[in-house]
């Protein structure tokens, strides 16, 4: 039985590392003077020649966008899938039991012996126990 990873969900939730266009966070350093902003700011800038650092075209960044989202889609999907997979298994399980369980019962109810005919009284009185099995 394959457990679900929900951990892998919440990694794909956080794909994108940089901030978005407009996002000020990484900007914003509460708390530093002016000259102390401006080192932080160059320090977290990239080189020039830089390809991962490297602003992305809109169309790129929508593309990514949607890769993540259908990543997202597909692992939420898989564990819908391994959810239904787990519940068809228990109820089959169910099932069986509850079949095994309605023949002892069966079994338990059915007589353990017969009556047989006697000649001699006319009447079904002989009593004969079914053989053991």
């Amino acid at each position: 039985m394959e457990l679900i990873r929900p951990l892998a969900l919440a990694t794909l939730l956080l794909v994108s590392g940089a901030p978005e266009r407009g996002d000020k966070s990484r900007q914003q350093t509460p708390g530093l003077t002016g000259a102390d902003r401006q080192q932080v700011s160059a320090r977290d800038r990239p080189l020039a020649g830089d390809v991962a650092g490297s602003p992305q075209l809109p169309a790129a960044d929508a593309l990514v966008q949607a890769r993540a989202f259908e990543a997202i889609q597909l692992e939420v999907l898989k564990q819908r899938q391994a959810e239904k997979a787990l519940t068809l298994r228990e109820l089959s399980n169910l099932q069986a039991r509850h079949h095994e369980t309605m023949m002892q019962i069966i079994r338990n109810l059915g007589p353990s012996g017969r009556y047989e005919y006697n000649p001699a009284t006319g009447r079904y009185d002989r009593y004969v126990p079914n053989p053991r099995r």
